[in-house]
Parts: C-alpha cells; structure tokens; sequence
C-alpha cells in the first residue's frame, strides 16, 4: 500500500528499478530502528507543523484583509527563511521547489532559486579528513599537491583540486560533506542566535566531531509522508495525484544525491554514450579513489561558458560551439534519454580544442525509450499544430492523471504555442514558453513530473548560457538540423512513423516540408562532418575528428520501399500525394531527387536489396496470406 505512489512513477516512467536507495518501507525503518525515535519524531513533527501552520495563518491573514498581493515578495522571503530555519531537508525541498511551477507561484519560485546558489565552503580540516577516512591513507600518500582553497561548493559537498602522486596527473576531488548543509542553514538563517552558532561551529569544529545529516534527512522524510497523506485531496485536486508521490519523488531524488557512487555510475553511463564523440568531453572517473562520500575524477582545464570574449581569444568559433552545444543536450534527451539535470555555467566548460565538457553528475535526468518516443511525438504535433494531441501527451507523460479531460487545456496550449511561434519559428525560446507554460501548470491540475522539471531547469539554462555567447541566438535554427537528420536517418521504426506523420497534414502531403527537412538534415551533417567550435582560418583539423559528410538515407530508402509495398495505406496516400489536385506532382518529385542525389549510394542501395530480397518475399506471402485469410 505505502509503495503504491513507488509503482505508479515507475509505470509513468516506463521502467522499473529493482535496487533503489529509497522507499517508504526503508525510511521508516531507518527511523524507527533509533533509540528515542518516537520521542524524537513528536518533537520535530510539532515544530514543523508549528512553524508552517503560523507562516500559513500569515497567508490567510493577507488574504482576508486584501494585502495578499502587496506583501507576496516579503512573504516569499520569509519562506525562505523558514525553509532555512527547518533544517537541511526542507532546503532541498526549497531548492526543488524554485523548479516546480505546479505546485508553487512563480514569484515565490525566484526567491527560492537563492537557495541554488553556491555555498560558502567549509572548514578544509574537516573535507581533508573525510577524504582519508573513505580512501584509507593519509593525503600525502596519494596527492603530491592539493588546492588549499575550494574549487567549488555546493549543499552536500565541495571540490578541491589536486595531483596524483603516483601519475601527475591533475584531478578534482568531490567530497562529501554531511556537515556543509548545517553551514548552509546558518548562513541563510535570519535569526541573530543562529549567526553566534556560526561563529561557534567556524571555531570550535574537529575532524572528529561532526554532526551526521542522514538520520535527519530521513526523519524529515518520514514526516512529509506523514504530513502529505493529510494533503492527498488537495494535491489530487490541484496536482492530479497523491500528495505521496510528490515526497517520494523528492525522497529519490534526494537520497541519490548522498551517495558518490552513484554520481560515478553516471559518469561512466555518459562516457559510453559520447564515446567517439569529436565535440563532447566527459572526465574520467578514477574508481579506485572513489566511494560513497568521495569522488576523483579527470581534471576540466577549460573555459567557462559565459566569458564568449575568452572563448574567441582561445580561437573558438562561437556559432560552431554552439552547434555543439545544442547538438549535445538534444542527443541526452532524445536519443540516450540521459540527461544531465544541473548544466549552469560551473558545470559546463569549453575546451581548448573546441569540444564542450561537462562536470558534476550528481543530478540526472533518465528518460525511458517511451518517455523519447512521446516527446518526439509532442514535437511533431506541435508542428502539424495538432493541439488534440498534444495535450494527450501531456497525459501520457505524466503530467495530467490518466482520465481527465483535457478538453479545457487545449485551448490554453493552442494560445502558448501560437504566442511562442506566432512571429516564426526562428523567434521561438524556451523563457517566453516556460513563463506562459508556468501559468497554465498553476491553474490547472497540472503535476511536472521530477526528471521533467529537470529537463525544463536545463534547457532554460543552456538557452540563458547560449544567449550570454550570442545574444540574438535562436534555438530552433541550431536544433531543427538535428531533428530532421534523426527524423531521416534514425532507423527505429517509431521514428519513421513519426516521420510519415510530420510528412501529412490533414490528409495532404507535405511537399516542402519534405525538402525543408532535407536541407536542414545535410546541413546538420556537413556541420557536424568535424567539430564546427574548430572550423576557423589557419587552425587544422585532425582527421580522427571527421566523420562521414553525406547524408545517409539507404535504410529511409529501403524502409519507405518496404512501407509502400506492404502498407495499403501509406501506399494510397503516397499515390494521392502525387495526383492531387488533378496532377502529377513530378516536379515536387523531381526536386526532392536533386536534393539528394549526391548522398544516395546507388549501388550499396542496390546491393541493400539484394541481400534484403528474400525477407522482402517472406514478409509479402505473409503479408498477401493475412489479407487472404482476413477476406474469408
């Protein structure tokens, strides 16, 4: 019963997780397991119940006098400072929330990103001994050299740069501090004692002596289960599902994030993927120096994204490594469904010979091959402006519960898409999309899924990363390329059927549409033949780094035959497309033969359906003797 809201984001998400760190079971065991747990339970149930029901009689009172509107930027700092003052749960909470227009205003959401900035780091003494305490030897004995300040720092962890002592090789260390939350509550906190308790912490901390954040992480936990089976009729009212599974989104999420082997693993997953990749650079991870509260990994000497005049002088062609870049973010989501979930200019980096690097794994985004096909299918109907659909989409996604009537959203998405791309497609961005799409998730019973409110987070980044470089940058002019080639090339059937849909509308084949799709496919290739971040005078380019030039269309070719052959109607419609309107439309034909002629191989075509012939023979006596028997 407590994991049914578990079952429902794994069908949602179509995949299933065997092993996972987090379920209502194992949160409440751990709890319970402690001495003086229930003592402990009622204590802080009673101070967060408290705190939130006066800061929500605050909210009524505003409401009742009519100053709701007036006091909505002081309310939403003293909700961050209360999130703050509760401890290093609920500024996870916060931090997710600044992502999640379903369940929160907007205004409210810009305070709370203050709390996705970077943290003032901790004490070295304390990150230097936990290293040693995961890796087992002394810092001397495995690093010739270790930065003495922070690299970097974040909620649960800080970066320190160092040297191998056994290769020279320079590498990041992550280590995990359990401690630095505490930090993070006191510096934001408002409340003067909670400033002398910093003081104290800074000077009297040891590396013995530092306070454990998991047991606290999992009592909070505990308690917002507790408290959302009291708010499950208002989140299915608002949200379409069970407030339960909104924690034990968050609880995966969260629980994921407090341990490094994990991130390791993705590291890994995302080598493999980008392996052969001329444009990207993933580091590498040093599993033997590696484990739950400390990772080692290849250093990134490069250059952060938003200094565009640094990246010029490195001789980097700014439109080419935005290419790049786009061509990357697309290929995590639609064609790995691996995405990395936190790509803010400190975690993005270009390098020196053009590729873009990416650092910091610890938030991903997995997609299954369901989740890539239903928002390729959003794509094309969004293109053909088939609002219907699209709002089934949402559906299928997980975004409205199954059953509700969709019938008020379409209009609501007909508006934002015709807003967004009313001016042309070339004016389209992700903020002016998001801040309308923002609106319509607040009003209606509307639930962003988690790995999707990631997806969303990233790509406006990027956008913002991309306009720092570029500032009249357009984002469907650099990511339609990609998209058609993956539409013409890729051989998963479930793309061809989208193709064939992004090809008709209404009944009537799309002529141009076809050719457009061309051209931008064999741009996209010959763009990305080489990495186009290096493509500047005087600077030569390995040949290691180039690929193939020419667009490959055997496998469309032979699967179109395929389609006409044994589909009645694709074959109907493909022979309507070349006489309607009362004529042949051998000119359109004509065109789309010029187009392509130089990137189709006639013999390998040829020699394709040779050794193709005798399935083509089975698959039509099959075909032939379904149609015999169906008849009778």
């Amino acid at each position: 019963m407590s994991s049914s809201a578990l079952e429902q984001l794994d069908i949602e998400r179509g995949v299933c997780i065997p092993f996972r760190k987090y379920s209502p079971e194992t949160v409440r065991n751990k709890v319970l397991e402690s001495r003086g747990a229930v003592a402990s339970l009622i204590l802080r149930g009673v101070k967060i119940v408290w705190k939130l029901g006066l800061y929500w009689s605050s909210l009524m009172y505003d409401c009742l006098v009519g100053r709701d509107k007036e006091v909505v930027p002081f309310r939403a700092r003293q909700l961050r400072n209360l999130l703050c003052d509760l401890g290093p749960s609920f500024i996870k909470a916060g931090q997710v929330l600044a992502n999640r227009p379903d369940i929160i205003r907007e205004d409210y959401m810009n305070e709370l990103c203050i709390l996705q900035d970077d943290v003032p780091p901790f004490p070295n003494q304390v990150a230097f001994k936990i290293i040693e305490e995961e890796l087992g030897q002394p810092l001397e004995a495995l690093f010739s050299k270790i930065s003495s300040r922070t690299i970097a720092a974040a909620s649960l962890g800080q970066v320190y740069r160092a040297t191998l002592r056994s290769s020279g090789e320079d590498v990041a260390i992550k280590a995990k501090l359990l401690t630095l939350i505490l930090l993070l509550i006191i510096k934001l906190a408002v409340f003067e004692h909670a400033l002398q308790f910093e003081l104290y912490c800074m000077n009297s901390v040891t590396p013995v002596l530092r306070p454990q954040i998991e047991p606290i992480i999992y009592r909070d936990l505990f308690l917002f289960r507790t408290l959302a089976s009291f708010l499950n009729g208002i989140s299915i009212q608002k949200l379409g599902c069970n407030a339960e599974l909104i924690v034990d989104e968050f609880g995966e999420k969260l629980l994921e994030e407090l341990d490094y082997t994990l991130e390791a693993r993705n590291i890994e997953d995302f080598l493999e993927n980008f392996k052969g990749d001329p444009t990207v650079k993933i580091p590498l991870v040093y599993k033997n120096l590696s484990g739950s509260r400390v990772l080692v990994m290849e250093w990134i000497d490069g250059i952060r994204c938003t200094d565009p005049q640094a990246i010029k002088n490195a001789g980097i062609d700014v439109n080419g490594f935005l290419t790049v870049g786009v061509s990357a973010a697309l290929r995590q989501l639609l064609e790995f469904g691996l995405f990395h979930g936190d790509p803010h200019p400190g975690n993005i980096f270009a390098m020196r010979d053009g590729r873009i690097a990416y650092v910091d794994f610890g938030n991903v985004a997995v997609l299954s091959q369901q989740n890539k096909q239903i928002l390729i299918d959003a794509v094309v109907h969004a293109v053909n402006e088939d609002y219907v659909e699209m709002a089934n989409d949402f559906t299928r996604l997980g975004f409205l519960a199954s059953g509700t009537d969709v019938s008020p959203i379409i209009p609501a998405l007909e508006a934002i898409w015709q807003n967004s791309a009313g001016k042309g497609l070339s004016d389209f961005n992700f903020r002016s999309v998001t801040g309308q799409f923002n609106k319509l998730v607040y009003n209606y019973p509307i639930r962003i899924p988690e790995r999707f409110s990631l997806v969303i987070r990233s790509l406006l980044t990027q956008e913002g990363i991309c306009f720092t470089l570029k500032p009249d940058f357009k984002f469907l002019e650099v990511a339609y390329p990609y998209v058609a080639k993956r539409l013409l090339t890729d051989p998963n059937p479930a793309l061809r059927e989208r193709l064939i849909q992004v090809l008709f509308k209404d009944g009537v084949f799309q002529w141009k549409r076809l050719e457009n799709l061309i051209v931008l496919a064999k741009e996209n290739v010959a763009k990305m033949s080489s990495n186009p971040a290096i493509q500047v005078k005087n600077r030569p380019i390995s040949r290691s780094w180039q690929t193939v030039s020419k667009l490959d269309l055997t496998d469309t070719i032979k699967d179109g035959a395929r389609l006409v052959l044994f589909d009645e109607g694709i074959r109907r419609q493909l022979l309507l497309a070349l006489t309607e309107d009362s004529k042949l439309h051998v000119e359109e034909l004509v065109d789309v033969y010029k187009l392509v002629e130089d990137d189709i191989n006639i013999p390998a075509v040829a020699m394709e359906v040779v050794q193709d012939f005798p399935n083509v023979v089975r698959d039509f006596l099959l075909s032939w003797s379904n149609s015999v028997l169906s008849d009778r």
